[in-house]
């Protein structure tokens, strides 16, 4: 009897739940490049998604200002919860952080290359 309100369930979920796609934008720079800087790219639910120059030592709290805040999903109104980071060169060893624990944002330091990507979490 349980399998199939759970099915019910699974299927009003997959229906009626959030449906978004990510909008492509234009790579846009902010910033100059020069000694001791590096260049990141940022994307995701973000106002100005784009490739940023920050100085060598740039820490995920540092960068927090950058981007002009954060972008509400069209779909659901939620706002990123998390960051991931996807290192220059090994993309598929991304790091995930919550965007609530600031401490752990203040040591993660970014380096040349990397991707960073603000997510909003859906259901």
């Amino acid at each position: 009897m349980r399998t199939p309100a759970l099915l019910v369930v699974l299927f009003a979920v997959t229906v009626c739940g959030c449906r978004h796609t990510q909008p492509i934008a234009p790579v846009v720079e902010y910033g100059q490049v020069g000694p001791g800087k590096i260049a990141i790219l940022i994307a995701g639910s973000v106002e100005r998604p784009g490739r940023y120059y920050v100085a060598d030592g740039a820490t995920l709290a540092s960068i927090s200002d950058l981007f002009g805040g954060f972008r509400a999903c069209d779909t659901c109104g939620f706002t990123p919860s998390r960051v991931i980071v996807f290192p220059s060169g090994h993309p598929e060893q991304k790091q995930r952080y919550s965007l609530s624990r600031t401490n752990d944002l203040q040591t993660v330091r970014l380096r040349d290359g990397d991707r960073v990507s603000y997510a909003t979490i859906h259901f």
